[in-house]
């Protein structure tokens, strides 16, 4: 039997998801998993794939040039008065 690894973003939340898809890649992961959700909490990246359209490309190119697999998306943060069709 043979184990397969993901590399979570917050490893390395200082890497955007590209730089930590190629960063996972040489370090042998098989997956990566990505927090393209942004928050507005204090001091953290800004990686909104879904506004930030150069990032998302970048992101799904290295995917593909690297051949790993996107495990999972972190975070999303449900509290009063969220609405779960902004998430």
């Amino acid at each position: 039997m043979s184990y397969q690894y993901s590399l979570a973003h917050l490893t390395a939340l200082d890497l955007a998801p590209p730089e930590l898809t190629y960063t996972a890649a040489r370090a042998g992961y098989d997956f990566v998993s990505i927090r393209p959700i942004y928050m507005g909490l204090p001091n953290e990246p800004n990686y909104d794939l879904a506004n930030k359209k150069e990032m998302f490309r970048d992101t799904r190119k290295a995917l593909q040039e690297t051949g790993l697999g996107l495990l999972d998306i972190e975070l999303a943060k449900i509290s009063d008065g969220t609405d779960p069709k902004k998430i």
